[in-house]
């Protein structure tokens, strides 16, 4: 899954991106209530990490992230999710989780 930019509990900025082990246990399920089967479940799985992100501190996800608490947090998540168009989850981790920082670049259009 890509990388994107969430806010956590405390403010901070971090960009979080991971990983996700599925198999399909019902295709008819997937290919019927989807247009883009693959980008749909990486869709949902990327709001499942911002729906579990957002409700920790930094210092939780880290913590969470050493434990191994923040994979069953997200495999949860993303299970409740994705069972409605028949796909199970098997692995549901984070690859990148950073602090960033959002830097605003401001051009001036005056010719002085």
């Amino acid at each position: 899954m890509k990388s994107q930019t969430i806010t956590t509990a405390d403010g901070k900025a971090i960009i979080a991106g991971g990983l996700i082990v599925f198999e399909v246990a019902d295709v008819v399920k997937l290919v019927v209530d989807t247009y883009m089967p693959d980008e749909t479940v990486k869709e949902i799985s990327l709001t499942a990490v911002h729906d579990v992100c957002c409700l920790l501190t930094w210092e939780q996800l880290q913590q969470e992230q050493r434990s191994g608490e923040l994979d069953k947090k997200l495999k949860v998540a993303a299970t409740g999710e994705l069972r409605r168009y028949g796909v199970r989850v098997l692995k549901m981790t984070l690859t990148d989780l950073a602090l960033t920082r959002v830097i605003k670049i401001v051009q001036s259009t005056s010719q002085d």
